[in-house]
């Protein structure tokens, strides 16, 4: 029955059963009644109408799963390729930035150590500490290229 007319009957019913209340004098039971039996009968829809709904969600869903599952399969070489080349630049990326941490680790000892060579060699060139023929200052820079491998 379309819509339009199932509530034009639903009018008229109620219409119906409101005359016959007042003529016959319904009891308060057969109107409890009557309301439950509506009520159950209107649940029994929206529950048959969510089941639908749910049944055409659940089917829509696992369409879409085999659709998926169908170009994940055609082309899963192809994204096995890109993983791989991912995978390979944030080593790259991860190998990038522990160098430049070791670089700097390096420089910051280099600096101490120039720092360290010229305190050292202010003070033990006031108490004229030197080897033969050399100052103290040229022992450590002696010292640092021995070191650090740097002249």
């Amino acid at each position: 029955m379309p819509c339009g007319l199932l509530f034009g009957f639903e009018i008229v019913n109620r219409f119906y059963r409101g005359i016959l209340r007042l003529s016959c004098g319904f009891s308060c039971d057969t109107e409890k009644v009557e309301q439950v039996a509506e009520e159950a009968y209107s649940l029994k829809e929206s529950l048959d109408k969510y089941f639908m709904r749910n049944q055409r969600r659940m089917q829509e869903a696992k369409e879409r799963a085999e659709l998926l599952g169908g170009a994940n399969g055609e082309s899963s070489h192809v994204l096995r390729i890109f993983d791989d080349e991912a995978r390979a630049m944030q080593s790259a990326h991860n190998s990038s930035r522990m160098l430049e941490d070791a670089y700097s680790t390096g420089v910051a000892i280099l600096s101490k150590f120039a720092e360290q060579r010229e305190s050292m060699k202010g003070k033990y060139d006031n108490f004229g500490i030197v080897r033969e023929g050399s100052s103290f200052g040229d022992q450590l820079d002696d010292l640092m290229v021995f070191v650090a491998g740097v002249e």
